[in-house]
């Protein structure tokens, strides 16, 4: 079986997350899913890294300035941020047809429950 490549993204935060990997200028709206490459998501978000600090910092969510005591400190909404990004893995499903009405369009997508999902 071939890894997959791809892997969507789904940002859950109230706000539009912007982004660019290898020249690629990404835009994650909240609740909408889109499809980078796998190490595109590695370095956006440290997708499959336990310590996410240097991408915190890389983003810039890692620290925050207090005004009232006038001093960085650790930023408590980063990681909150980071980990509302949801990935998931999209599947392929063979399904024997035998005419081309058969075929399903093109703007279905059908998840893994056999739901129908807007394209």
């Amino acid at each position: 079986m071939l890894a997959p490549r791809e892997i969507f993204v789904t940002n859950h935060n109230d706000f539009t997350h912007t982004d660019r990997f290898n020249g690629v200028d990404y835009v994650f709206q909240p609740k909408q899913k889109v499809l980078i490459p796998i190490d595109a998501a590695e370095h956006m978000f440290g997708f499959g890294k336990d310590d996410k600090t240097e991408t915190l910092t890389r983003l810039g969510w890692a620290n925050k300035y207090d005004p009232a005591t006038k001093q960085i400190t650790e930023s408590v909404e980063g990681p909150k941020w980071l980990a509302r990004f949801q990935f998931t893995q999209g599947v392929m499903v063979e399904v024997g047809v035998t005419k081309a009405s058969d075929l399903a369009p093109a703007e279905t997508a059908i998840d893994l429950m056999g739901e129908p999902e807007a394209a």
